[in-house]
C-alpha cells in the first residue's frame, strides 16, 4: 500500500506520462485533419493553358468562325477535370442531379473535344449551358482524368470559376494555389506543444 501510493503520487511519473500521451493526442488530431482536407470523394478541376488561334497570324487576314459567326479573338482553352479521391463518384453524388459549371472568365462557345483519360471508362457528357462548361452528373471512376478543350472568343485571363458540389465529397479548385498543408496543421502541432508544456509544468508544481 505505502508503495502504490508513493508511485501514484510520484510527480516524475505523472510528468513522464502525460507529455507522451499530449503528444499522441496531437498527432492524431493532425492526423485527422489531414483526412478530412483529403476525403474519400474529391473532384479536381483547373484550368491548364489557353491558345490563341489566330496569334501573329491575325495580323495577315486570317479569321476563325464558329457556327457561322466570326471571332474577334478565338482561344481553345484546355481544362482537365480529375477524380482525385479513393472512390468511383456516381450521378447520385451530384446534389439534385445538378451538372458541375465550370466559368473560364469569357463565356464558352463549345465543346471542341473530350479525352476520357481513362482506358476503360467512356468520356463523360460535357456540354456548354449559359457560356460555362457543364459536366452532366455521370459515373466518374477513380483516377479518371478528362480533358476538355473549349472554344472561346477571347482569353480567360487564366479564371476558372466552379459552381457545383459533391455530397460528402469536395470540388476543389486546382487553378488556385494550394494552400500549404502545414498551415492547416501548425495550430494544432502548436497547440498541442503548449499542453504538454502545462502539464509537466502542472506536475511538477504539485510534487
Amino acid at each position: 500500500m505505502i508503495l502504490a501510493g508513493e508511485w501514484y503520487e510520484n510527480g516524475t511519473v505523472w510528468a513522464a506520462a502525460a507529455v507522451p500521451v499530449a503528444l499522441l493526442v496531437g498527432l492524431l488530431a493532425v492526423w485527422a485533419t489531414l483526412r478530412v482536407n483529403n476525403p474519400k470523394l474529391r473532384l479536381a478541376c483547373e484550368l491548364v493553358a489557353t491558345t490563341d488561334l489566330l496569334g501573329h497570324a491575325g495580323a495577315m487576314g486570317l479569321t476563325v468562325t464558329h457556327n457561322g459567326a466570326t471571332l474577334t479573338s478565338p482561344h481553345i482553352a484546355l481544362v482537365t477535370i480529375t477524380n482525385e479521391g479513393r472512390q468511383d463518384i456516381v450521378g447520385s453524388m451530384f446534389p439534385n442531379g445538378d451538372p458541375l459549371l465550370l466559368d473560364l472568365g469569357e463565356p464558352a462557345l463549345g465543346v471542341l473535344d473530350v479525352q476520357s483519360g481513362h482506358p476503360s471508362a467512356p468520356a463523360p457528357p460535357v456540354t456548354v449551358a449559359a457560356g460555362k462548361v457543364a459536366l452532366t452528373a455521370t459515373h466518374f471512376p477513380r483516377k479518371q482524368k478528362v480533358q476538355i478543350s473549349v472554344v472561346l472568343d477571347g482569353p480567360t485571363g487564366g479564371v476558372l470559376a466552379i459552381t457545383g458540389s459533391l455530397v460528402n465529397g469536395e470540388v476543389r479548385n486546382r487553378s488556385k494555389a494550394p494552400k500549404p498543408w502545414w498551415l492547416e496543421t501548425q495550430f494544432l502541432i502548436f497547440a498541442t506543444l503548449i499542453s504538454a508544456w502545462l502539464i509537466f509544468g502542472m506536475v511538477n508544481r504539485g510534487q
